[in-house]
């Protein structure tokens, strides 16, 4: 079996999972009687493949008319995406999928390890960016593999759904100014460890904010007793309004502040009362 994060060529990869592999999708997947390969080629585009994080992999297709056989799912055909036997009572697993990526500049792929396929699908039309294929991988990349495959150093943060990079904290300070006490806006950022910190704010000048350790984290949130139960409006800047109670909430100078600190010490502030109960 490949080590983790090892270079390859396509060809060592099948051979190495053992061969006479049925191809499919413009020879992006490799189908084994036990494995799915998957050869993913990144890009910067939007409609192209990418790592949103480093323990996920989104694929693209670049048609729809992989097979005439699926009429739906022509872009990622039933070999690809099925790893289960459910000719029998019960569905038994008898394949894996195994990622492999790599940019267009490059020749050989990093293999990344086994990877679950959690979604699948997009909006209908003829455009092949509408669709992707989502995975969740064993083991998130390396750091090296992450920055050679369009990952970022430091902080990605958004500002009401608008992606922004600060590179040091003169930049993040200007990034922080866009989240304004007297409006609706929403802040979220996030690093290479995947932790993250989401902050809304509303027009009384209050924040609620939520910090995930990991994506996956039920997450802690401010609990300011004093302020009571009552509950304070928000919205996300996509128009979706959303409720918390006073209690979860802070001056929006404050979160300002938490969100500086987390960004210069990597760590939140010891002085504000954080609960894992939402």
């Amino acid at each position: 079996m490949l080590p983790v994060h090892r270079e390859c060529t396509m060809r060592d990869a099948i051979a190495d999972f053992g061969g006479r592999a049925e191809m499919w999708c413009d020879d992006q997947f490799a189908v084994l009687p036990k494995a799915v390969l998957c050869f993913i080629t990144v890009g910067p585009g939007a409609n192209d493949s990418h790592l949103p994080q480093p323990s996920s992999v989104t694929w693209k297709p670049k048609r729809l008319d992989y097979t005439p056989y699926d009429d739906e799912y022509s872009w990622l055909p039933t070999p690809v995406r099925e790893t289960y036997d459910r000719s029998g009572p019960k569905a038994v697993r008898v394949r894996t999928h195994h990622l492999f990526i790599r940019t267009t500049e490059m020749t050989a792929f990093y293999y990344i390890g086994e990877a679950h396929l959690g979604s699948y699908g997009g909006p209908r039309g003829n455009k092949p960016g509408n669709r992707e294929a989502c995975f969740s991988l064993n083991e998130k990349v390396s750091p090296e593999i992450w920055l050679a495959c369009g990952g970022y150093t430091g902080w990605k943060v958004e500002i009401d759904h608008e992606e922004q990079f600060a590179g040091d904290l003169s930049a993040m300070d200007k990034v922080l100014c866009q989240l304004r006490p007297d409006v609706y806006s929403h802040l979220c950022m996030t690093r290479y460890e995947e932790d993250s910190l989401t902050i809304h704010t509303n027009p009384q000048g209050l924040a609620w904010l939520m910090y995930l350790p990991q994506p996956d984290d039920s997450g802690l949130y401010v609990n300011n007793p004093s302020l009571g139960t009552e509950l304070q409006n928000f919205r996300c800047g996509c128009g979706i309004d959303l409720d918390f109670p006073a209690n979860q909430t802070l001056p929006h100078a404050t979160a300002i502040k938490i969100a500086r600190s987390l960004y210069e010490s990597g760590q939140l502030p010891n002085d504000v009362n954080w609960t894992p109960e939402f």
